[in-house]
């Protein structure tokens, strides 16, 4: 059975500094921006999620949040596991599983941070991405052959799409 999988690199954010936490950090003007316009860029494309999985931090949460909002996508359902807070590219096939995602999910949309998100598409595309690094807001579209979520690690996987807010191609 085919599922897409669409992962996603948070927008821009904020610089960090001393006085406030990572996992606090908010999206800058440009994040913001960016964040809806590749929303857009989704729903132009007929790239809907039937689930969302998103990082609980701040940043991810306000990404999820644009995204979902110009595909019309009701983050009361969205999905947030504290695992994919800083998540280890080895470590994303059992986030996934964990969240029991149901068999009839046909594309999940996973929102979450570098280096993790970066290596983790590397690894399924096949080291076929054409930058080393997702760069802010940064989409990969992932075709998988495999019966069910929980199945992640067995999964046969191709490239679909890669697309981000400075891709005029």
């Amino acid at each position: 059975m085919e599922k897409t999988l669409v992962l996603i690199r948070h927008a821009k954010a904020e610089a960090g500094d001393i006085l406030h936490s990572d996992f606090d950090r908010s999206l800058d003007k440009r994040g913001l921006g960016d964040a809806a316009f590749m929303g857009n860029r989704l729903k132009e494309s007929g790239i809907i999620p039937d689930k969302i999985i998103s990082s609980p931090a701040r940043r991810t949460r306000e990404t999820t949040q644009l995204i979902s909002g110009a595909l019309g996508y009701d983050t009361d359902s969205v999905i947030w596991p504290e695992a994919l807070y800083n998540c280890p590219a080895y470590s994303f096939d059992d986030v996934i599983a964990s969240c029991n995602i149901a068999d009839n999910v046909q594309t999940l949309f996973v929102v979450a941070h570098n280096p993790g998100i970066s290596y983790y598409a590397f690894g399924l595309c096949a080291g076929r991405l054409p930058l080393e690094s997702l760069p802010t807001c940064g989409i990969v579209g992932v075709r998988l052959q495999v019966p069910s979520w929980h199945d992640m690690a067995m999964a046969r996987s191709s490239m679909l799409f890669f697309d981000y807010p400075g891709n005029l191609g």
